[in-house]
């Protein structure tokens, strides 16, 4: 029962969404872009993860990750092709934005020194126009989150009332037949 609460001491910081459907792959190189647009749902986002292509590892030059908030960029991540492996997850990371919540973005990726013949493959879902990404927020506190474990332990486990039922007493009798032996 204390596992997951060390475990949490090092998470620094936690997916909101999953990356959801990878059906299509769009190439991206020169001026072909991926723009997808996206409301935060949480303050101090600081990560933003997508699968890229990079077919045995031809790509060597570099991906960009930007953010665009009213016209400014508000945060950009580089990362280099000779890094990615071909279908990797790739995480894409920030400073965090505080005031995140609830305002429109514009994520857009791009690779402007590839050429079609070594360009990135971006995922999209089902509908084959949106980005299949992730959004990751940086920790506020150790202990909300640590609650946080706890209760969806607790929500899981009691979601099954039989078995929660079964469970718990298996761990008091075991508990109870312990003590007479005198192990405990």
């Amino acid at each position: 029962l204390i596992a997951p609460a060390l475990v949490a001491l090092g998470i620094r910081e936690i997916p909101l969404k999953t990356q959801g459907a990878r059906v299509n792959r769009h190439k991206i190189y020169g001026d072909i872009v991926a723009r997808q647009e996206f409301i935060p749902q949480k303050n101090d986002l600081s990560a933003i993860a997508v699968t890229i292509r990079n077919f045995n590892l031809v790509n060597k030059k570099d991906i960009i990750l930007t953010l665009v908030s009213d016209d400014k960029i508000v945060k950009e991540a580089k990362l280099n092709g000779a890094n990615i492996p071909d279908g990797a997850f790739v995480k894409f990371k920030f400073d965090s934005i505080p005031d995140s919540f609830g305002k429109r973005y514009l994520l857009y990726i791009s690779s402007p020194d590839s050429t079609s013949d070594e360009a990135f493959e971006i995922y999209f879902g089902k509908d084959n126009k949106s980005v299949a990404f992730s959004d990751y927020y940086k920790i506020s506190s150790k202990s909300a989150l640590i609650g946080d474990i706890y209760k969806s332990f607790g929500r899981k486990m009691f979601a099954d009332r039989l078995f929660a039922v079964f469970y718990l007493a298996l761990i008091l009798g075991s508990a109870l037949y312990l003590g007479r032996k005198g192990a405990i």
